[in-house]
């Protein structure tokens, strides 16, 4: 009850906040929750706690390990799984999933409980792709529906079912872009590349008319994801940077004003890294294939790049890069 109540204060002083959150609620009693009864057979009546579910193996494969291994495929194709977790039902132990809500303050808080995997929980992960990796050749047995269609074959999208999530497709002349895995995928060109968007930090810090502040630079700085390590060359200034800040010991809203030149600088190289920054996620088989590793070092920072090369005949080759790793010095 206290964790509603805490709840219920903190939706009070947010109106757009809580008319989203009541319908994600409402949403979920209708797909995945149903009221708790009074009485109950079972010896394990809880409310749900994170610290008492377990996590299970890792059945997760590494971002990494799914960017490389499809690299030398020639046709690459992508779907999104329409609410995995809802489509898990609980068949035991729905007593212990138990939670209180009300839409309205002023009535009486009634208990429910899930029927459904819950989004945030630390077993249901682990559960849901149990289920995906027992049913690979018929994914309907699972009741599991893919939506978001995208390859580079148009010929294999005339096949699918459903069309496309166009939320996730930019047309930009003749360059179709699809946000993959949290990257920038250019289906024409088949390549990967990476977004530095830059949204959080205000625009008179990237002119250096204001200077910026500890907590707008971690910011900038943290909100790149870049698993394959496209963005190294641009994020080296803003890491070393960083790590000085945090050295200094200044507090969260403190001014840097000798770094402001610094975090114009990462907005200009933002600029000239789009899509034409990528790497190749596919080249014709090879006679003869090989891996390059280079690294190096500063006084700051050491960083490792991975490329390969690969014999089309035998006066030709082609290079690609395929992933790189940054690190400052501790």
């Amino acid at each position: 009850m206290r964790r509603l109540r805490s709840m219920e204060k903190k939706l009070s002083k947010n109106d757009n906040l809580k008319r989203e959150y009541c319908e994600q609620i409402n949403n979920l009693l209708k797909m995945g929750a149903e009221p708790a009864p009074n009485q109950s057979t079972s010896k394990r009546l809880w409310q749900m706690s994170e610290r008492c579910i377990l996590t299970g193996p890792d059945l997760i494969r590494s971002l990494l390990g799914v960017l490389s291994s499809d690299s030398d495929r020639r046709v690459a194709v992508s779907a999104d799984i329409k609410e995995m977790f809802l489509r898990v039902k609980i068949r035991e132990n729905r007593d212990s999933l138990r939670f209180l809500w009300r839409n309205n303050m002023n009535e009486n808080p009634q208990e429910y409980r899930m029927t459904s995997l819950i989004f945030g929980a630390a077993s249901s992960p682990c559960t849901a792709i149990y289920i995906k990796i027992a049913t690979p050749q018929n994914l309907n047995l699972a009741a599991f529906e893919l939506r978001g269609w995208a390859s580079n074959e148009i010929e294999v999208l005339n096949e699918m079912p459903d069309t496309r999530n166009d939320d996730n497709v930019q047309l930009g002349g003749d360059t179709r872009i699809e946000k993959t895995l949290g990257l920038q995928w250019d289906i024409n060109n088949d390549a990967l590349g990476f977004n530095l968007g830059l949204r959080n930090t205000p625009t008179e810090v990237l002119e250096t008319s204001l200077p910026p502040t500890k907590r707008q630079v971690t910011s900038a700085v943290m909100s790149v994801f870049d698993p394959l390590g496209l963005a190294s060359p641009v994020l080296i200034t803003g890491k070393c940077m960083l790590q000085d800040i945090w050295r200094s010991g200044i507090d969260w809203d403190e001014t840097i004003e000798a770094d402001a030149h610094k975090v114009a600088k990462m907005g200009e190289r933002h600029k000239e890294a789009g899509i034409d920054q990528n790497t190749s996620m596919h080249i014709a088989r090879p006679h003869r294939g090989e891996l390059h590793v280079f690294v190096d070092a500063s006084e700051k920072s050491y960083a490792a790049a991975v490329y390969w090369r690969i014999k089309l005949s035998e006066h030709e080759s082609a290079v690609s890069l395929i992933a790189g790793k940054l690190a400052s010095l501790p």
